[in-house]
């Protein structure tokens, strides 16, 4: 059976850090942040939105929660303004979209992503990653039949607002979907490899892509390298390794690194 790529947005194929970086000196004006010590006080905020439980990670969210629970003089039609003037394909990272493509020879490709509707939809199509898919629309979690129209299509962008938080749950529907084909689970994110790792599917394979630099995932990062859990240090490198694929009898047979469940 043909693999299924589970790949990552943020950080794995775009560069959200840099992004973000650019994004806060402009949101922070919005929200009455003047100067650069306040500036980098916003990005702590948002650190501390992005853990609240329940919470659907967006940039519109962001400002509302800072009015309610802040009573900050927010502004979110300035807001809004700032995120349509973004533009995202500057930020893709190099060889994002030939990994896209190498992958698509091989297997099918689930573009899945955590965060709002929108926002998530803007970046996809912005970088034309959405083009590179030959996806129209992307599937939406919080709607009925995603699952279905998931293992009807070619390939299929995932927006999923609670990815982080039900990772495990998640990769379980992934593998009612495709019962009997290898996942593959390509991400950056230290918190998400190592909830993978702990879902006891002797058919997924984590790999992970350190790059991006996740600030609230510090301890996690430190146990994988301490585990010595291998990891690429770019997206060159393992489409290096992708193009280097081989199979026997119809099973993909490769270096390419990364691991199946922790034991």
């Amino acid at each position: 059976m043909p693999p299924i790529f589970l790949v990552d947005l943020d950080d794995t194929l775009i560069d959200s850090q840099r992004f973000k970086a650019d994004f806060f000196a402009q949101y922070a004006l919005a929200v009455g942040f003047d100067n650069r010590e306040s500036q980098q006080q916003i990005w702590q905020l948002y650190s501390v939105y992005r853990r609240q439980p329940g919470q659907i990670v967006g940039l519109i969210g962001f400002g509302e929660w800072l009015k309610k629970y802040f009573s900050y003089e927010v502004n979110v039609r300035a807001i809004n303004e700032v995120i349509k003037s973004i533009r995202f394909e500057k930020y893709l990272l190099p060889e994002a979209k030939k990994l896209i493509d190498k992958l698509q020879t091989l297997g099918k490709v689930v573009l899945w992503t955590s965060g709002s509707y929108e926002e998530q939809g803007q970046k996809v199509t912005d970088t034309g990653l959405n083009l590179v898919l030959g996806v129209s629309d992307a599937l939406n979690t919080t709607t009925a039949g995603w699952q279905a129209n998931l293992e009807r299509d070619a390939n299929s962008i995932l927006i999923d607002p609670q990815k982080t938080r039900q990772t495990e749950i998640r990769l379980g529907e992934f593998r009612e979907v495709f019962p009997e084909n290898p996942l593959i689970y390509i991400d950056n994110s230290p918190g998400q490899v190592t909830k993978a790792l702990s879902v006891n599917d002797s058919n997924l394979r984590v790999v992970w892509v350190n790059t991006g630099n996740m600030q609230a995932e510090i301890e996690e990062r430190s146990k994988l390298l301490e585990e010595k859990f291998p990891a690429y240090s770019n997206l060159a490198k393992l489409l290096e390794d992708f193009n280097n694929w081989t199979t026997v009898e119809g099973t993909p047979n490769s270096g390419l690194k990364g691991k199946k469940r922790r034991l």
